[in-house]
């Protein structure tokens, strides 16, 4: 995997078997439900590499988590920082932080949008945006993990149904077409995406693009997606893989009007990450 700058740790311990889909993408089986790529970007941006990483997890043999810095300490820390001591096999940014302030201890570190991980309220304000991230179900019938448009389906009954939400910008409307408007703002970005089989995927394009390019060119990608979800920008933007066969960590950088250059390689401390671990056995 070639990582260059974008990674923070890379290295081989193990080489993966590769498998590739029917769109040319070669497909690095890290274990059983696990798989990671890195693929050039349909359309070359003016900065990078113009490659966008890839992280695929069957749902139904991971178990999804979201670590929050109000509910562990109240300190931001570096993905792998948050990932490493739980055994976290890939991580990524869990949305946009510095929302809801209500609480003092909580200045700086609550998702934008309404965010509950259990019993544990990051911010209990609802926004006007309609994409939410569900998972650990109150009930085996319902899905492992759903990325929700609340334009076509019962928000408030998902909110009832799974133990863990996070509400976020969508990428996509319900009918799969590009919701973001045209715009000449660019940044690096990682963003999560669910397909018609139910597969989750982690994505980080270090490169810098707007954010309509960038979904147009996700779905000539993975032309099967179903749902999208914004998560981060710029510098902050992360993605984290540990397994027995790959180990790193990638990071953004560029920003319209606040890092215009691809210059940053640091990994940035993050409130909030969402990660799988392996189930117990």
């Amino acid at each position: 995997m070639n990582s260059l700058i974008l990674s923070f740790i890379a290295f081989w311990l193990g080489r993966a078997q590769p498998e590739t889909s029917s769109t040319g993408i070669s497909w690095q089986q890290a274990e059983d439900g696990l798989a990671f790529a890195e693929v050039a970007m349909p359309l070359k941006s003016s900065i990078g590499n113009s490659r966008i990483n890839l992280i695929r997890i069957d749902p139904e043999k991971f178990i999804f988590r979201l670590l929050c810095a109000t509910e562990n300490g109240f300190q931001k820390k570096k993905i792998q920082e948050w990932c490493e001591p739980r055994n976290i096999l890939a991580a990524v940014n869990a949305g946009m932080f510095h929302g809801y302030n209500a609480i003092e201890s909580h200045q700086g570190l609550t998702n934008t949008g309404y965010t509950r991980n259990y019993k544990h309220l990051n911010n209990p304000a609802l926004n006007s945006d309609k994409a939410c991230i569900c998972f650990n179900p109150k009930d085996s019938s319902m899905p492992a993990f759903q990325i929700a448009d609340r334009s076509c389906q019962n928000f408030q009954a998902l909110m009832n149904s799974y133990n863990t939400v996070i509400q976020g910008i969508r990428l996509f409307d319900c009918n799969q077409n590009v919701v973001w408007q045209k715009d000449k703002k660019k940044w690096s970005m990682c963003v999560m995406l669910t397909d018609r089989k139910g597969l989750v995927y982690f994505a980080h394009c270090r490169s810098p693009y707007t954010v309509n390019s960038f979904c147009n060119q996700l779905k000539m990608l993975l032309p099967e997606l179903k749902r999208g979800i914004y998560l981060e920008g710029g510098p902050e933007s992360s993605l984290y893989l540990n397994t027995a066969s790959q180990k790193w960590g990638l990071m953004g950088s560029y920003e319209t009007g606040f890092w215009e250059d691809d210059s940053n390689q640091d990994l940035w401390p993050l409130a909030n990450v969402v990660g799988i671990v392996r189930p117990t056995r």
